[in-house]
């Protein structure tokens, strides 16, 4: 199954950036040269560029055109922050809210109800159906949160 057209150009528009074709600071072609170059209409180009400005790749400013955007570098957290020390119990929540095992709660709630229309939507089942929603809540002993 081929890509939608979105998917595909914000790909060739990412590589172009990638590749130094587009540097920062560059402006890409208008929505009316893009659509014209790839034969598309103007709203698939901007659900590419949607995709890129999501990305944080290029940036759209009103009659000034969309550039390539700088890209600070990246620091990433989340390998440390589920790092656990040896022998000691803990979860992302107890770590993020600096607090000991002791002072750690998790509530879950399971009940069997009919599916309203927002449920059904969630669960993709029918309005009426039995269902089994769940929810939790982690604590301090102070702050509840869910």
């Amino acid at each position: 199954m081929e890509q939608p057209g979105y998917l595909r150009i914000a790909a060739d528009l990412r590589n172009r950036i990638n590749s130094g074709e587009y540097r920062i600071g560059d402006q890409i072609p208008t929505l009316p040269a893009l659509a014209e170059a790839y034969e598309v209409s103007e709203t698939t180009i901007r659900n590419a560029l949607a995709l890129l400005r999501n990305e944080g790749l290029i940036e759209t400013r009103a009659r000034a055109g969309t550039r390539v955007r700088e890209r600070p570098p990246i620091h990433r957290l989340t390998s440390d922050r589920y790092r656990n020390k040896l022998g000691v119990p803990s979860t992302p929540f107890t770590r993020d809210q600096q607090i000991g095992w002791s002072e750690y709660r998790l509530d879950k709630k399971f009940e069997r109800v009919e599916a309203t229309p927002e449920l059904a939507s969630l669960f993709e089942c029918e309005v009426g159906s039995r269902c089994w929603p769940a929810t939790s809540s982690s604590s301090t002993t102070t702050s509840p949160t869910r």
